[in-house]
Formats: C-alpha cells, sequence, structure tokens
C-alpha cells in the first residue's frame, strides 16, 4: 500500500489555510487556544527584508499557549536561519548509495529501512489568516477577531507504509500528522493601518534514504533500491501549532 504525497494546510487565502473571520465575543475561545488577550500589532512597525514587507509587532505562543510579544530582531534571525537553512540542504541524488539504481525483483517479500542524513526545524513562511482589515478611525482601532489555521504534513514520494512508519519513527514523539492554532483576541491597529493577520507556522524536517532489498528465507540480498526522502511536519506547542502571529502592512 502506498502512502501519497499530502499537502500541507487547509485550502483558503493562498490554499494554505482555514480562516475565520466572523466578529466574536471574546468568552468563546476555544480551551486549547492561545488565551485571550490584547494584541498590539501598532506598537511597532518593523520591515522584513526577507519577505519584503512592513511588519507590526510579533507573537508566539510560550509553552502555557499564551501568545507573547517576542523581540523582532529574534524573530527575523529565525527567519533568515530557515531561509538559508532551506536553500543549502542535501539535494535528491547528491550522495545517493551506489546501488541507486538497482531495483528489487517482484514477488519477493522486501526488507527495508530508512537512513535518516539530517533532521532540522524551520520557519515555513507568513501565511495569509484573515482578509485585509483597513481602519479608519480617527485615533486607532480594537478589533475583537477570530482566526484558526491548519497545517498537515508532507512527503516528497509515495512510501509504503512500512516505510513510512520507519521514517516517523526517526522523529519520535516529535512528528505530527496535522497542528491548527486558533484564538480570538482584540488587536490593536494605529489609525490609516491597511493589512492583514498573518501566521509563519514552524516546521520540522527530517531528511533521508529509503532503502528497500530482495529477500530469500527473511534475509535481505542484493544490492538495495533506494529513494530520497524529504518529510516534513508541523510543530506544536501546548497542543497547538507552533509560529509566529504577525500584522502585514499593505
Amino acid at each position: 500500500m502506498k502512502l501519497k504525497k499530502i499537502v500541507g494546510g487547509f485550502l483558503a487565502f493562498a490554499t494554505v489555510c482555514s480562516i475565520s473571520l466572523a466578529q466574536a465575543p471574546m468568552a468563546s475561545a476555544q480551551n486549547d487556544s492561545p488565551k485571550t488577550k490584547v494584541i498590539d500589532f501598532a506598537s511597532e512597525r518593523n520591515y522584513d527584508p526577507i519577505n519584503k514587507v512592513y511588519v507590526g509587532a510579533v507573537y508566539k505562543p510560550n509553552k502555557d499557549g499564551v501568545l507573547e510579544k517576542v523581540d523582532f530582531k529574534e524573530y527575523m534571525e529565525d527567519v533568515k536561519k530557515s531561509k538559508e537553512q532551506q536553500k543549502n540542504l542535501p539535494q535528491s541524488g547528491s550522495s545517493a548509495p551506489s546501488a541507486s539504481n538497482k531495483s528489487v525483483e517482484e514477488g519477493t517479500p522486501p526488507y527495508s529501512e530508512f537512513e535518516k542524513t539530517g533532521e532540522y526545524t524551520f520557519s515555513k513562511g507568513l501565511q495569509k489568516v484573515s482578509n485585509t482589515i483597513d481602519c479608519r478611525n480617527v485615533v486607532s482601532c480594537s478589533i475583537a477577531q477570530n482566526w484558526s489555521i491548519s497545517q498537515s504534513y508532507t512527503v516528497n514520494i509515495g512510501l509504503s507504509r512500512e516505510m513510512f512508519q520507519k521514517v516517523t519513527a526517526s522523529v519520535g514523539f516529535s512528528w505530527q500528522y496535522s497542528a491548527s492554532a486558533s484564538s480570538i483576541y482584540t488587536f490593536n491597529l494605529a489609525s490609516g493601518t491597511r493589512g492583514y493577520i498573518a501566521f509563519n507556522p514552524r516546521f520540522g524536517q527530517v531528511l533521508g534514504w529509503a532503502k528497500t532489498w530482495k529477500t530469500i528465507d527473511g534475509d535481505p540480498v542484493g544490492e538495495p533500491t533506494t529513494h530520497w526522502v524529504d518529510a516534513r511536519y508541523p510543530k506544536k506547542v501546548n497542543g497547538q501549532l507552533d509560529g509566529y502571529v504577525t500584522f502585514v502592512h499593505e
């Protein structure tokens, strides 16, 4: 049985997230969501040179699921590191075992192994989780808003169930098939501000070689077939999707 590639994220804005946008009372926040609080996006306006946008203050859920403001320089260091890391990842076939072109004979029970070559954590990128918001008040805007985002794992190739289990086992309890985050909070915007709320989800990643041998009497023989595996999965903190929340100015 083959496990097909799974595309991460529920479809909505830019095919990556599911969004709920109605104004709502503060008391309706879900128990497993970040606790309700005032998010003061207007307290900062910083330029993000990686995404080439201006953003407000940046927040991240702590170990208790409460959104806390993070230092913008710290956020940008993570974004830059993630971009450079993904750019410099080993490419498929760059160091393939010498038997990579051999095939397993059909009709023989296969033996398989996963050889992990790397494990990483990275920020996936800003995902739009609201419609465009336009503050036209004389002084400022204070808006009660709810939002949600869901992300799922991805694998670059189809794998047998046995091989997929070996890949997920290589990262232990860190592996997640999916994760979501949602919240209802009041956020402040300065007069004349136009833009949208964005979430930058955190992902784990495991790289390696899937190797499959033919067998005789249950023992692997010959040289294996090898395939490059790039599996990515959403990270969680306190049971919810880990990542950064900010306001992107338009």
